[in-house]
Protein backbone atom coordinates (compact mmCIF):
# COMPACT_ATOMS: atom_id res chain seq x y z
CA UNK A 1 0.00 0.00 0.00
CA UNK A 2 2.77 2.18 0.49
CA UNK A 3 3.91 1.63 -3.10
CA UNK A 4 0.45 2.78 -3.98
CA UNK A 5 0.69 6.39 -2.12
CA UNK A 6 4.37 6.79 -3.06
CA UNK A 7 3.26 6.71 -7.41
CA UNK A 8 0.36 8.57 -7.27
CA UNK A 9 -2.18 5.32 -7.23
CA UNK A 10 -5.62 5.46 -6.06
CA UNK A 11 -6.87 2.54 -4.68
CA UNK A 12 -10.60 1.81 -6.02
CA UNK A 13 -13.05 -0.38 -4.00
CA UNK A 14 -14.06 -0.91 -0.35
CA UNK A 15 -11.42 -2.96 2.25
CA UNK A 16 -13.10 -6.09 2.28
CA UNK A 17 -12.82 -7.79 6.08
CA UNK A 18 -14.53 -11.20 7.82
CA UNK A 19 -17.08 -8.19 9.34
CA UNK A 20 -18.19 -6.87 5.55
CA UNK A 21 -18.22 -10.06 3.56
CA UNK A 22 -21.93 -10.96 4.19
CA UNK A 23 -24.50 -11.15 1.22
CA UNK A 24 -26.98 -8.73 0.89
CA UNK A 25 -29.74 -10.83 -0.30
CA UNK A 26 -31.98 -7.37 -1.19
CA UNK A 27 -28.97 -6.87 -4.40
CA UNK A 28 -29.95 -10.25 -5.61
CA UNK A 29 -32.30 -10.51 -8.71
CA UNK A 30 -34.44 -7.60 -10.21
CA UNK A 31 -32.81 -4.80 -8.25
CA UNK A 32 -28.86 -5.78 -8.74
CA UNK A 33 -27.02 -3.88 -11.53
CA UNK A 34 -26.61 -6.44 -14.75
CA UNK A 35 -25.28 -5.40 -18.26
CA UNK A 36 -27.57 -4.97 -20.80
CA UNK A 37 -26.50 -4.02 -24.06
CA UNK A 38 -27.66 -0.24 -24.59
CA UNK A 39 -25.62 0.74 -28.27
CA UNK A 40 -24.68 -0.77 -30.93
CA UNK A 41 -21.51 0.22 -32.72
CA UNK A 42 -19.66 -0.66 -36.01
CA UNK A 43 -16.00 -1.41 -35.52
CA UNK A 44 -13.84 0.85 -37.11
CA UNK A 45 -11.71 -2.49 -38.75
CA UNK A 46 -15.20 -3.78 -40.85
CA UNK A 47 -13.69 -4.20 -44.33
CA UNK A 48 -14.79 -5.77 -47.88
CA UNK A 49 -12.27 -8.79 -48.26
CA UNK A 50 -12.10 -12.18 -50.13
CA UNK A 51 -13.07 -15.74 -48.91
CA UNK A 52 -12.55 -18.68 -51.01
CA UNK A 53 -12.18 -16.30 -54.05
CA UNK A 54 -15.76 -14.68 -53.61
CA UNK A 55 -16.13 -10.73 -52.15
CA UNK A 56 -17.51 -10.59 -48.59
CA UNK A 57 -18.31 -7.96 -45.66
CA UNK A 58 -16.47 -8.77 -42.47
CA UNK A 59 -18.45 -6.51 -40.39
CA UNK A 60 -17.14 -6.77 -36.69
CA UNK A 61 -20.43 -5.38 -34.22
CA UNK A 62 -19.73 -4.70 -30.55
CA UNK A 63 -22.57 -4.14 -27.76
CA UNK A 64 -21.81 -1.55 -25.52
CA UNK A 65 -23.48 -1.42 -22.44
CA UNK A 66 -24.47 2.20 -20.24
CA UNK A 67 -21.09 2.38 -19.06
CA UNK A 68 -19.35 1.65 -22.94
CA UNK A 69 -17.97 -1.61 -21.85
CA UNK A 70 -18.32 -4.22 -24.62
CA UNK A 71 -21.17 -7.12 -23.70
CA UNK A 72 -22.05 -10.45 -25.12
CA UNK A 73 -25.94 -11.03 -25.08
CA UNK A 74 -28.63 -13.13 -26.62
CA UNK A 75 -31.17 -11.39 -29.46
CA UNK A 76 -30.52 -11.45 -33.42
CA UNK A 77 -28.83 -8.80 -35.66
CA UNK A 78 -30.26 -7.97 -38.71
CA UNK A 79 -27.95 -6.15 -40.94
CA UNK A 80 -28.32 -4.06 -44.07
CA UNK A 81 -26.18 -2.94 -46.73
CA UNK A 82 -27.69 -0.10 -48.86
CA UNK A 83 -26.06 1.76 -51.91
CA UNK A 84 -26.79 5.92 -51.46
CA UNK A 85 -27.68 7.22 -54.99
CA UNK A 86 -28.90 10.86 -55.38
CA UNK A 87 -31.69 12.48 -57.33
CA UNK A 88 -31.77 16.27 -57.70
CA UNK A 89 -33.43 16.39 -54.81
CA UNK A 90 -33.28 13.71 -52.21
CA UNK A 91 -30.70 10.58 -51.42
CA UNK A 92 -31.98 7.33 -51.91
CA UNK A 93 -30.33 4.51 -50.18
CA UNK A 94 -31.19 1.36 -52.22
CA UNK A 95 -31.14 -2.31 -50.17
CA UNK A 96 -28.19 -4.61 -51.77
CA UNK A 97 -28.11 -6.97 -49.38
CA UNK A 98 -29.82 -8.05 -45.98
CA UNK A 99 -28.95 -10.76 -43.34
CA UNK A 100 -31.02 -11.67 -40.17
CA UNK A 101 -28.05 -13.77 -37.80
CA UNK A 102 -30.14 -15.31 -34.27
CA UNK A 103 -28.00 -14.94 -31.30
CA UNK A 104 -30.02 -17.19 -29.17
CA UNK A 105 -27.75 -19.98 -27.88
CA UNK A 106 -24.00 -20.36 -26.39
CA UNK A 107 -23.16 -22.18 -29.82
CA UNK A 108 -24.19 -18.82 -31.61
CA UNK A 109 -22.42 -16.83 -28.85
CA UNK A 110 -19.20 -19.06 -29.21
CA UNK A 111 -19.31 -19.21 -33.40
CA UNK A 112 -19.46 -15.47 -33.70
CA UNK A 113 -17.78 -13.71 -30.76
CA UNK A 114 -14.10 -12.92 -30.87
CA UNK A 115 -12.73 -12.34 -27.15
CA UNK A 116 -9.28 -10.61 -28.34
CA UNK A 117 -11.33 -7.37 -30.09
CA UNK A 118 -14.58 -8.09 -27.84
CA UNK A 119 -16.88 -7.85 -31.15
CA UNK A 120 -19.20 -9.77 -33.14
CA UNK A 121 -17.19 -10.95 -36.44
CA UNK A 122 -19.86 -11.54 -39.80
CA UNK A 123 -18.96 -12.26 -42.92
CA UNK A 124 -21.17 -11.90 -45.25
CA UNK A 125 -20.68 -13.07 -48.25
CA UNK A 126 -21.38 -10.70 -51.44
CA UNK A 127 -22.55 -12.32 -55.41
CA UNK A 128 -20.88 -9.05 -57.05
CA UNK A 129 -17.57 -6.75 -56.28
CA UNK A 130 -18.04 -3.38 -55.04
CA UNK A 131 -16.80 -0.50 -57.21
CA UNK A 132 -14.93 1.66 -55.20
CA UNK A 133 -17.07 4.81 -56.42
CA UNK A 134 -19.97 3.27 -54.77
CA UNK A 135 -21.43 5.46 -51.92
CA UNK A 136 -22.54 2.39 -49.05
CA UNK A 137 -24.28 2.34 -46.06
CA UNK A 138 -23.82 -0.30 -43.61
CA UNK A 139 -27.28 -0.50 -41.36
CA UNK A 140 -27.25 -2.79 -38.13
CA UNK A 141 -30.20 -3.26 -35.61
CA UNK A 142 -29.53 -5.15 -32.54
CA UNK A 143 -32.76 -6.94 -31.34
CA UNK A 144 -32.81 -6.92 -27.47
CA UNK A 145 -34.97 -10.19 -26.24
CA UNK A 146 -37.17 -7.87 -24.17
CA UNK A 147 -38.21 -6.09 -27.33
CA UNK A 148 -36.01 -3.02 -27.61
CA UNK A 149 -34.47 -2.00 -30.95
CA UNK A 150 -30.73 -0.84 -31.20
CA UNK A 151 -29.41 1.07 -34.29
CA UNK A 152 -25.89 2.31 -35.98
CA UNK A 153 -24.95 2.86 -39.20
CA UNK A 154 -21.43 3.76 -41.01
CA UNK A 155 -20.77 4.83 -44.35
CA UNK A 156 -18.15 1.96 -46.23
CA UNK A 157 -15.44 2.56 -48.41
CA UNK A 158 -13.65 0.01 -50.42
CA UNK A 159 -10.96 -0.26 -47.64
CA UNK A 160 -13.78 -0.36 -44.91
CA UNK A 161 -15.63 1.74 -42.65
CA UNK A 162 -14.87 5.35 -43.30
CA UNK A 163 -16.95 7.24 -39.87
CA UNK A 164 -20.06 6.42 -38.20
CA UNK A 165 -23.33 8.22 -38.41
Amino acid sequence: MFFGAVTGCEFKGQTVSPNNQAVDTNLIGNQAWQPVPQRVRIYPSSRFILTQKRPALEARVELQDEMGDSVKSPGSFHLELLKESTSRRDVMQDKLYSWDVPMVSIEDQQSYFESVTRTYRFVLRLDREIKPDDQLVLAITFHRTDGKLLQTKAILGPDGVRFGQ
